[in-house]
């Protein structure tokens, strides 16, 4: 397989606003542009499967002997058009968008509404401005073709101290579009269990969605990884 790494050029930037008067979070926006970004791909007759056989091409990249187009192929590059034209990239867009908002919410019974809440989101985006799997195939979304142009992942996430500090829960929740993966992260550190020097620290990381559907976020990787912990820590010191 051919691997090779151009050089590209990154812009971009990054601000915040400070919404005291209305709502009290900080938005914050990133962008950047990279110029182009390599994509390795390896392509022949079969789309990408039999690339060794059916191009002449080992796997380290190296030329053999080559073979003849195999049964049902429909197109057999040569070796000019697979060292050249095999090689692609493409310019991607990056961004973000999201808050964070720090208060407290005086309607909520107990202690809840004097604690600080802490609430924090994203929609991370990137654009690929050509999803082509290579150079030799001018469609795009093609079978064997990962790279997606519009890949897109939205985070939402909460702390806080309360119980007068004894109690620190982390909720998150993410949500990739593309592949329509969820994950959800549950857990909860309560400081002084019965005892001052004992420590109770649970959670729950759930992944719902199907590990067959790939995209950028990763998020398959992990979907038939369920979690749930649970520890006791006692402090000596």
């Amino acid at each position: 397989m051919f691997h090779y790494y151009p050089w590209t050029h990154v812009a971009g930037f990054t601000t915040t606003y400070n919404d005291f008067d209305y709502t009290g979070a900080v938005f914050r926006l990133e962008q950047s542009w990279s110029t182009n970004e390599p994509r390795n791909f390896l392509f022949d007759a079969y789309g990408g499967r039999d690339a060794e056989h059916a191009n002449g091409f080992n796997t380290e990249g190296s030329v053999s002997k080559r073979t003849p187009c195999p049964p049902g192929g429909t197109f057999c590059p040569g070796e000019k058009a697979f060292r050249k034209k095999g090689k692609s990239g493409t310019a991607v867009w990056r961004s973000m968008v999201g808050f964070d908002l720090l208060r407290t919410w005086k309607f909520l019974p107990g202690t809840f509404g004097k604690d600080q809440w802490f609430l924090t989101g994203q929609h991370l985006l990137t654009y690929q401005n050509n999803n082509r799997p290579t150079a030799l195939n001018a469609f795009t979304n093609a079978p064997f073709d990962r790279h997606q142009r519009w890949e897109q992942l939205f985070t939402f996430a909460g702390s806080g101290f309360f119980a007068k500090g004894k109690l620190e829960p982390l909720w998150a929740y993410a949500y990739s579009p593309n592949a329509k993966q969820h994950l959800i992260l549950l857990q909860a550190f309560w400081h002084g269990l019965y005892f001052r020097n004992l420590d109770l620290f649970v959670g729950l990381a759930y992944y719902p969605g199907s590990r067959f559907r790939t995209d950028a976020s990763f998020l398959n990787y992990y979907a038939d990884r369920d979690t749930a912990w649970i520890r006791l820590q006692y402090f000596i010191l």
